[in-house]
């Protein structure tokens, strides 16, 4: 059993197409800007089965053509076992998956190599701030953007 903050049957900004986004409960982080304050609390969400996820996303199947299931928090990793266990099953039905994760699946400390694999399966990005030259360009073209806008 997993704990589940809540589940989206379609999102479209956690992944490529139109997603089933399984919001997972407990982060030990804390940022400042998080999206999900209330998914912090590891004792906190609905307690759920690998198959009631399945069949809450095989509901909605139909608009999942182009997309698949995402794994966001929280912190999915903080039930490493049974995000394996989830993605195993959806493995196993070729469905197309992602997660996200706060380090690299390396860096974290004392997890089994079979979950390593398993979840380090398909391709990782590392998302980093952008450097002090890229914030300026994106910061610069954000304010020509919002004077083009008032001038039209």
């Amino acid at each position: 059993m997993g704990r589940i903050h809540s589940l989206e049957s379609f999102g479209t900004v956690d992944g490529p197409g139109i997603r089933y986004v399984i919001f997972f409960q407990g982060c030990p982080m804390r940022c400042l800007y998080c999206h999900n304050p209330d998914s912090q609390k590891a004792d906190g969400g609905t307690k759920m089965s690998v198959d009631e996820i399945l069949k809450k996303a095989y509901d909605v199947r139909e608009f999942l053509r182009n997309g698949g299931i995402t794994a966001t928090g929280g912190e999915p990793l903080m039930q490493a076992e049974f995000v394996a266990e989830l993605f195993e099953a959806l493995h196993k039905k070729n469905a197309q998956m992602v997660f996200t994760c706060d380090r690299p699946l390396r860096e974290i400390q004392n997890m089994a190599e079979r979950l390593v694999s398993r979840l380090g399966s398909g391709m990782c990005i590392d998302l980093l701030p952008p450097n002090y030259e890229n914030r300026r360009a994106i910061l610069l073209n954000f304010i020509a953007g919002m004077y083009d806008l008032r001038a039209a």
